[in-house]
């Protein structure tokens, strides 16, 4: 058992450290132009504000 939960703590570990070094490189400014563009896409107003 104890070799398993190392084994998940580690696994859990690595992802969280994964995912942190995604979210730091996401910029407000993606996020906008991201939004607008789907609104575009939907054919609606590109009215998003941040």
């Amino acid at each position: 058992d104890k070799a398993e939960d190392w084994v998940t703590l580690t696994l859990w570990r690595r992802l969280q450290e994964k995912l942190r070094e995604v979210l730091y490189k996401i910029s407000l400014e993606e996020l906008y132009y991201d939004a607008r563009s789907w609104q575009a896409a939907q054919g609606e107003n590109t009215n998003f504000m941040v």
